[in-house]
C-alpha cells in the first residue's frame, strides 16, 4: 500500500515542481516563510523545512526514496548536504508504524499549507494492510502537526455489493459514520443502464 499511495504524492511533487512560476533553486536562499514560487505560497521549499521539523532528515530522505520528484526537490532545496538519495530507512522497512507515520506527516502537512482531495478507488478489493494505512490517514491527519487545521477531502469509492465481503472496510464504515470528529457523507450512485451507457461511450 504505502508503494500505491506513494505513487500518488510523488505526482504531486511532480505537479509542484512543473507549477511553481520560479524554479525552487530561484528561492533557495530566501528567508524562510517568505518564498512564494508557488502562487498560493505552497512552495517545495516551506514542505521539506516544514516535514525536516516533524520527522527529521532521516525521514525526510526516507520519504524521498519512495518519490523521485520528491528526491527532486530535496536537492535543490539543500544544495550544501552531501544527498545522494541512498540515506535514510530501508523502503523495505517502513511499513508498519514508522512508515505510516511519515505518510500521514506529510499528508498533514501539505494539507494545511494548501487543501488536499485524496480520491481512492475500488476500497471494495483493499487489503488489511492498504486499508490500516488509509485508515490512519484519515483518523490521524489534523493531529499531528501543530494547532493549525487540516483541510483534508477524502473520498473512498467502492461497490456496494462488494463490499459484504470486507468486513474491515465495513467496520470502518461504520465507524466513521458514527464518529463526531470524521464529518461522513454517503452518496450512491446506480449503475447506467445500457442505453445510457451506449451514449456515453459512443
Amino acid at each position: 500500500p504505502l508503494s500505491v499511495i506513494a505513487l500518488g504524492f510523488d505526482e504531486f511533487f511532480a505537479s509542484c515542481i512543473s507549477l511553481c512560476s520560479n524554479d525552487v533553486t530561484a528561492v533557495k536562499n530566501a528567508p524562510l516563510g517568505t518564498q512564494r514560487c508557488c502562487p498560493d505560497g505552497c512552495c517545495s521549499r516551506n514542505i521539506c523545512h516544514k516535514l525536516e521539523g516533524l520527522i527529521g532528515w532521516i525521514g525526510l530522505t526516507t520519504l524521498s526514496r519512495l518519490m523521485p520528484s520528491l528526491r527532486r526537490i530535496i536537492k535543490d532545496v539543500y544544495p550544501s548536504r552531501n544527498f545522494n538519495g541512498e540515506e535514510g530507512l530501508d523502503t523495505n522497512n517502513v511499513r508498519g508504524p514508522n512508515g505510516e507515520h511519515l505518510f500521514v506527516t506529510l499528508l498533514d502537512v501539505l494539507s494545511q499549507l494548501r487543501p488536499v482531495l485524496f480520491f481512492t478507488d475500488d476500497l471494495q478489493f483493499a487489503g488489511d494492510a492498504s486499508l490500516a494505512l488509509l485508515n490512519d490517514l484519515v483518523k490521524k491527519v489534523g493531529s499531528t502537526v501543530g494547532e493549525t487545521r487540516s483541510s483534508l477531502l477524502f473520498v473512498g469509492a467502492h461497490r456496494t455489493v462488494d463490499t459484504e465481503s470486507n468486513p474491515l472496510l465495513m467496520k470502518m464504515l461504520t465507524q466513521y459514520e458514527a464518529s463526531d470528529v470524521i464529518n461522513t457523507t454517503q452518496i450512491d450512485l446506480c449503475g447506467f443502464e445500457l442505453e445510457s451507457l451506449n451514449e456515453m461511450v459512443s
